[in-house]
């Protein structure tokens, strides 16, 4: 079978007989907000300190910050300015893509204070304009909650990240009802087999974010929910509603005559009800997520289960010390690196953190008993400088590393600025002979070389890296995107290990 390639090369695409290129602890600050905002004065370049007129004080569990140089933070503009300033928000990394959210407590429950933004498969942007996703976060079908297009009522994690939910009509309601809101009693087109359902007058006041410029403002954003309106898509591809309505899924279903649909509530431009619709499962709206009232990590493990780079110094008159000329030599310099011993062949890797992330910063160069590998042009010296080339079954990474996937390589693109620009990124501040203008800053010390591929070629001018996901291996080049590629079983190409 095919397997994916990583590769950093030199030009749009490469073709050749071995086939063609083609074109981050789970839970983090949870804020307990109890009671209202103090009086500080705020504008857009922030906020100035007054007195705090709470009833109780905000609480914030962890003081887990992370920093947005490093993580891809989603945007906060539209946040309490004055609980941002105070710190009362809490903060989430979602590891399957390196976004960091803003978190707030309100009475029992923790919410997402911004709209969801992973890209799921039935995901898309508004418009399918980027921007909106950056501003809004993404729009969702029902089938990103409930895997089908068909009913699934129950909790159901959707494309929430782990720890988190979809929250179900019932657990909007008790929002509603905490915040304030006067339930209202309405029944959809008066027929019979319509479950009733309750909007909540007054609620939007205070859910409604006071950064925004709805037609009817808020009352302040006291709980710091921060909604904004988002829009929808409608079943047969309109977008609308930007600007006008958030829109929010419920897992709470209902299979009526006219078909099945699910609850979502709606706060609107022109007035302050929380209105709930029953609405066919193809449209798009946006997903707040929710978290899990019971899960087995603790607030704080994400300062504890994130991978660490090791301290340790291994003499290298004692041990078999990897090449270091081709790695970024201010980082070695400051210590910025690690060191991974391999105990099968005493061989010292350095290593690297890049977000979330620990990479080795050097090729694998352990050869196992058994297995396929090879150095390239079956020259030694090529295994001194650039590591060893596997075939996929012979791999074998040191105890407590892994061969990374597909999601690992694109969290790695995306924490270094996006695949199209992640070669630049990536490669070495030198070692790349054939093309020395191609000397990147290496500004994450991950030190790419184009070790090539055995035995087609391609040293000097590519760098291949596997996957251990069928057709996503990768390869850095002399283009300025790490492409993709497909590679025959029988191809050699470097390894790089992941910490587990």
């Amino acid at each position: 079978m095919n397997k994916r390639i990583i590769f950093v090369a030199a030009g749009m695409v490469l073709c050749s007989l071995w086939g063609c290129l083609l074109d981050a602890g789970e839970n983090g600050n949870d804020a307990q907000i109890v009671g209202k905002d103090s009086d500080e004065d705020c504008d857009e370049k922030g906020c100035t300190s007054g007195k705090d007129k709470s009833t109780t004080s905000a609480k914030v569990d962890d003081e887990i910050h992370y920093d947005c140089s490093e993580y891809d933070c989603v945007t906060t503009k539209y946040l309490n300015k004055k609980m941002l300033s105070a710190g009362k928000y809490g903060e989430f990394l979602d590891t399957r893509d390196n976004q960091v959210y803003r978190t707030v407590t309100i009475g029992t429950q923790t919410w997402f204070a911004q709209n969801l933004n992973y890209n799921a498969k039935s995901s898309q942007c508004h418009g399918e304009v980027d921007a909106n996703c950056a501003e809004y976060g993404r729009l969702y079908y029902w089938s990103s909650i409930s895997g089908s297009d068909q009913p699934n009522q129950g909790v159901l994690q959707g494309s929430c990240p782990d720890g988190w939910h979809v929250p179900s009509d019932e657990e909007f309601l008790v929002l509603l009802e905490y915040v304030g809101g006067n339930r209202t009693d309405d029944i959809q087109l008066e027929l019979s087999d319509w479950p009733t359902y309750y909007s909540y007058e007054n609620s939007a006041t205070a859910l409604k974010s006071m950064v925004y410029d709805w037609e009817v403002a808020g009352s302040g954003d006291e709980y710091g929910f921060s909604s904004i309106p988002s829009g929808d898509r409608w079943d047969y591809g309109k977008y609308s509603n930007l600007g006008e309505q958030a829109l929010y899924w419920t897992t709470t279903i209902s299979d009526v005559q006219w078909g099945p649909r699910a609850l979502t509530r709606r706060i609107g431009n022109t007035d302050n009800y929380v209105n709930a619709h029953w609405d066919l499962l193809d449209y798009m709206y946006a997903i707040r997520c929710l978290k899990n009232k019971t899960s087995s990590i603790p607030a704080s493990s994400s300062s504890t289960t994130q991978p660490s780079l090791n301290s340790e110094h291994y003499d290298c008159s004692v041990y078999n010390c990897r090449p270091t000329e081709h790695l970024n030599q201010d980082m070695l310099a400051e210590g910025k690196y690690g060191e991974l011993l391999d105990t099968r062949d005493n061989q010292v890797y350095r290593t690297t953190k890049i977000c979330n992330q620990v990479w080795m910063a050097q090729n694998l160069n352990y050869k196992p008993s058994s297995g396929t590998t090879y150095c390239y042009d079956d020259i030694s010296s090529y295994c001194t400088k650039y590591g060893r080339l596997y075939v996929r079954a012979a791999v074998s990474c040191p105890a407590g590393w892994h061969l990374p996937n597909d999601s690992e390589w694109q969290q790695l693109f995306k924490c270094v600025g996006g695949q199209s620009t992640a070669a630049d990124a990536l490669r070495a501040s030198s070692g790349w002979d054939a093309h020395p203008e191609l000397n990147s800053a290496d500004k994450y010390g991950f030190s790419s070389l184009p070790a090539g591929v055995y035995y087609f070629g391609d040293e000097g001018n590519t760098g291949w890296y596997l996957s251990d996901t069928d057709y996503n291996d990768f390869a850095v080049g002399t283009g300025a995107e790490s492409a993709k590629s497909t590679a025959a079983d029988y191809t050699a190409i470097s390894v790089r290990c992941v910490q587990d």
